[in-house]
């Protein structure tokens, strides 16, 4: 062998022992960084199911926190998707080999108990409303006029007043279940007659609960598992020395298992909290002085909204202890003296509508809640009687015009649909990607699909 060739061979057995030295330290390192990867993924999972239990435990908890945990950066934090559920995410971050590496682990966790009773609606921000789908409902019989709507499931439960039940002809049903599957071609379940006529109504899977016009029984309670066979199982009268006519339904809102039933003003409180968990024995469990009516109610955590033709529209009552509600705040919208008239929600956005005046449209931030913060007002040109809101859209029902507006800016709205009404609009539902519409109308119901 020459000298040349002993060189060369020498230099690729060093390369080759290079080479394997490398190869050993590179196998070093990946093992290092799998232990760490696998470490920074069980302290993750570990955290979620933590967080996840905190939030199981107080939906309402806003969790937001980074902190050093050693070797690693443990960031938590949380983002509303919807009313009821929250996407909750834990971060590990770290430093090896002068690189940040990086591991998130989410989970979708859901306030079941306080969706109860919310329905089932799927709108958001991605349906076109440019040309919508728009059928008429049913004829509710001589007289009556439909004065509220609730849905589940596409089946419809549309509530009914008679404007002339006297009359022989006038019908005397005042619910109607209705099987929306094919919105051109309604099918009428059920009616049944509850007494003089309903004003109200609040919906779970298995229960409608009813405001009734009546004095004797101001709540009613149905049993709907059989949408064919619905029937009442419990009429209760609030307790209390009243005898004219004043201590009548005008609102309802279920939450967390208890009826929230509002009165127009009366000779004994307006607001009055009832138990429900035995449907066929509810219980009065507490009870405030509104001293005016009680148009409209939504619960949000511990908190009742109450819409009143009160100075201050709007006001925000405590029911962390339901046998003592109590008076928080409450909002007096500026310009003009219209009522307040109606509630909706879409995660820390408050809608608050109210009877004609200079603006009839308020949007609040709830996210420094019990304080309310007016974040911007509308001018619709009409009296609101019923609001409903998803993830970045906003339904508006008055008088005369069914209205839809982008509400991805809260502080700026725009509308993006509006439909003139043949009635005045008395109520709004939504489920699956359809509203439900009542009106004051012998043919009381209205079915829009958007694109």
């Amino acid at each position: 062998m020459s000298l040349t060739e002993l060189i060369l061979a020498i230099m690729i057995f060093g390369l080759i022992i290079m080479s394997m030295m490398g190869i050993y330290h590179s196998s070093e390192d990946i093992v290092t960084e799998s232990s760490i990867y696998f470490d920074a993924l069980v302290r993750g999972e570990e955290s979620l199911e933590k967080y996840s239990q905190e939030l199981v435990r107080n939906y309402y908890t806003n969790i937001a926190t980074t902190t050093s945990l050693g070797f690693f950066t443990e960031t938590v934090n949380t983002q509303e998707i919807g009313n009821f559920t929250k996407r909750l995410k834990v971060k590990y971050s770290w430093f090896f080999n002068k690189h940040e590496h990086v591991l998130e682990n989410q989970r979708l966790v859901t306030n079941y108990e306080e969706a109860i009773g919310s329905g089932d609606c799927q709108l958001s921000a991605a349906e076109s409303w440019q040309s919508p789908g728009i059928y008429s409902g049913l004829d509710l019989g001589y007289g009556n006029q439909a004065t509220a709507i609730a849905s589940l499931g596409k089946v419809i439960y549309l509530t009914a007043n008679n404007i002339d039940p006297r009359n022989i002809k006038a019908d005397p049903s005042d619910l109607f279940i209705i099987d929306a599957k094919n919105s051109s071609n309604l099918e009428l379940l059920s009616k049944i007659d509850s007494g003089p006529g309903l004003s109200a109504i609040a919906l779970t899977s298995h229960f409608a609960y009813l405001g009734n016009t009546s004095i004797n029984a101001q709540l009613q309670i149905a049993d709907i598992s059989n949408g064919s066979k619905p029937k009442i199982i419990a009429n209760y009268k609030i307790p209390g020395n009243y005898n004219d006519q004043t201590t009548i339904s005008s609102s309802i809102f279920f939450h967390r298992g208890s009826i929230y039933l509002g009165t127009a003003k009366s000779q004994i409180e307006e607001l009055h909290i009832i138990d429900v968990s035995i449907p066929d024995a509810p219980k009065e469990v507490g009870k405030w002085e509104n001293d005016a009516a009680i148009n409209r109610i939504y619960s949000f955590s511990h908190f009742l909204f109450l819409a009143t033709p009160k100075a201050e529209e709007l006001a925000l009552i405590d029911i962390a202890t339901s046998t003592a509600p109590r008076l928080v705040s409450n909002f007096d919208a500026p310009g003009g003296s219209g009522n307040g008239k109606s509630l909706s929600r879409d995660r820390n956005t408050l809608f608050l509508g109210r009877t004609v005046g200079k603006d009839e449209l308020y949007i609040l931030s709830l996210s420094n809640i019990p304080q309310l913060t007016l974040l911007s007002t509308i001018m619709v040109g009409d009296s609101i009687n019923d609001l409903l809101a998803v993830p970045d859209r906003l339904f508006v029902l008055t008088n005369h015009s069914f209205m839809v507006f982008d509400t991805v800016d809260p502080k700026h709205l725009k509308k993006v649909f509006s439909h003139l009404l043949g009635a005045k609009g008395t109520g709004i539902s939504c489920s699956g990607k359809n509203i439900y519409l009542s009106l004051s109308a012998q043919n009381g119901l209205l079915i829009i699909q958007p694109n």
